[in-house]
């Protein structure tokens, strides 16, 4: 897959992670902007701009006061923002929601207001599959081919939440979105994992950091590009990606900062401990 696949959702639909619905599917929005040829999405710190300040709350912090009845106001308040244009909004919602539907199969009807917009559903759809509703998935998915209103196929989606894989930036919004909805460290951990199976050869750790400080300094990235050509650049991006992300989230979250803690303590002097301690 390449960068283009993060800003074109019907592009990266086709490849390796179209199982994440990336809206193309139903009620298509035109392209986002890419930059350089090597820029990925960076995974989500917190949900996208566009919803409300209650909706941000809420959302990222969901977990120190799990409440299901909560759940059908936040998705009725996204459902009403400008965030529902936004394709990189959903993954994170999808994971979040696979978290609460599975945490609270008796009250999943109540979760789910009428009339969301069609690529939500499809969205709640997603969610339910990953949460072990198969059958509530295809009957929300019937009714939006039904009405003509797009198409949601699950032949791709990983079987549950536990088997997604932290491979690219769609992937680890699901599991922040699911870490949100939980605050469960085994979510964000697959994201640690990723990252330090890179960060730990090749001196990949050394060029994350450094894009990540490019990237908070609006710097040039083409000294990357000269030093290790196309591809691996955009791999070392993808990865720094992750990095940021776990660091950020670690700021707002402590039980992400324990989840790194107890890494780095395990692990003190590999390189992805390292790139963990600079970005402190």
């Amino acid at each position: 897959m390449s960068a283009d696949d993060y800003c074109h959702p019907g592009r990266g639909l086709r490849a390796a992670t179209r199982w994440l619905i990336a809206t193309a599917l139903i009620g298509a929005t035109p392209p986002s902007a890419c930059g350089l040829a090597v820029s990925v999405a960076w995974a989500q710190e917190r949900p996208p701009e566009g919803a409300g300040p209650s909706f941000k709350s809420t959302f990222t912090y969901f977990y120190r006061e799990a409440d299901p009845t909560k759940v059908a106001p936040l998705l009725a308040e996204f459902n009403a923002s400008p965030a529902i244009m936004a394709p990189a909004a959903f993954p994170a919602m999808i994971g979040f929601l696979a978290v609460l539907f599975a945490k609270y199969p008796n009250q999943v009807d109540a979760m789910i207001p009428p009339d969301l917009a069609p690529r939500l559903q499809g969205a709640v759809a997603v969610a339910l599959y990953l949460a072990g509703r198969a059958d509530k998935a295809r009957e929300i998915a019937d009714r939006i081919k039904s009405a003509g209103l797009g198409t949601v196929s699950f032949e791709n989606v990983p079987k549950t939440l536990d088997t997604v894989e932290a491979r690219v930036p769609n992937d680890f919004d699901v599991l922040w979105g699911a870490s949100f909805a939980s605050g469960d460290p085994r979510y964000c951990l697959k994201i640690l994992d990723r990252f330090a199976a890179f960060a730990n050869v090749d001196g990949h750790a050394e060029d994350t950091v450094a894009v990540i400080k490019a990237r908070a300094a609006n710097a040039d990235l083409r000294w990357l590009l000269e030093k290790r050509g196309e591809a691996s650049a955009r791999d070392i991006v993808l990865m720094a990606s992750a990095l940021w992300s776990l660091d950020s989230n670690a700021r707002q979250h402590e039980f992400v900062r324990s989840a790194l803690d107890s890494y780095i303590k395990s692990h003190p002097d590999t390189p992805a401990s390292q790139a963990l301690l600079a970005l402190r």
